[in-house]
């Protein structure tokens, strides 16, 4: 049922993984700029698809553990990182989450069709064609 979503999706979780590795492969610290793109590319890839909150905690964690482990800031310091980064993706997601609660009463709706009961997997395909053109 997710066809259509998966090439966005992914691209943005390539992208924010691709931006992440830069991040972590320098010496230096990352600017608040670079802090605020790294969240405006995670928040993205939540609005791709919802599901990407595990990655984006995963990503989260790692980067913290490792600017602990290699010593680079100081725990108030990698603290202060984090929230920079997680205010700027939640301040993108915000937006679709409020909707969500406003219109469907809960921040993760279930989507109709996506989760009834006789929808067939890849029963959305013939759709494509429609939706790239």
């Amino acid at each position: 049922m997710n066809a259509l979503e998966t090439g966005l999706y992914t691209a943005f979780e390539v992208s924010t993984f691709w931006y992440f590795g830069h991040l972590t492969s320098r010496t230096e610290p990352p600017s608040t700029a670079e802090q605020l793109l790294l969240g405006l590319l995670c928040g993205l890839t939540f609005l791709a698809r919802n599901d990407a909150v595990f990655v984006i905690a995963a990503l989260f964690v790692v980067r913290f553990l490792h600017v602990q482990i290699v010593g680079r800031a100081s725990l108030p310091v990698a603290l202060r990182e984090a929230l920079t980064t997680g205010v700027a993706c939640l301040a993108v997601a915000l937006p679709w989450l409020a909707y969500n609660k406003i219109c469907f009463g809960s921040f993760m709706p279930i989507s109709g069709k996506s989760q009834s009961v006789s929808a067939a997997l890849g029963s959305n395909l013939e759709f494509i064609p429609a939706r790239l053109f």
